[in-house]
């Protein structure tokens, strides 16, 4: 069983992911305020974390940072997922160190089979 972090603003992506991932024994941690996020990710530890690029505040992008920048999250995977097609979104998110770039809409089953695959390569 893993500890999911998935960090978005939109409550139906949180629910969605939160089945999904439970649904197949994981824990899942949601936070939908980049405010908030690097506080849950440094009280909570995960073992993964999910981040969508385009929230009010803090974009996906600075938040990485962040999250990146914090000692206790050092080697945690962060994938990102976002409605924003294209390449060149995933060729930034994969420069910047994301383990993985997901567009929306996704399937929540192959999300949750993409991470574990991820968990056990790490």
């Amino acid at each position: 069983m893993a500890r999911i972090l998935i960090i978005d603003d939109e409550p139906h992506v949180l629910e969605t992911l939160r089945l999904a991932f439970e649904g197949q024994g994981h824990e899942a941690i949601l936070e939908g305020e980049s405010s908030q996020a690097v506080a849950t990710a440094r009280d909570e530890r995960p073992d993964l974390i999910i981040l969508d690029l385009m929230m009010p505040g803090m974009d996906g992008y600075q938040l990485f940072h962040h999250l990146s920048d914090e000692e206790n999250l050092l080697g945690t995977p962060i994938v990102i997922i976002t409605a924003r097609h294209g390449k060149i979104y995933e060729l930034i998110s994969l420069k910047i160190g994301a383990k993985l770039h997901i567009t929306k809409p996704f399937n929540p089953l192959e999300v949750v089979e993409k991470m574990e695959n991820l968990l056990e390569d790490s």
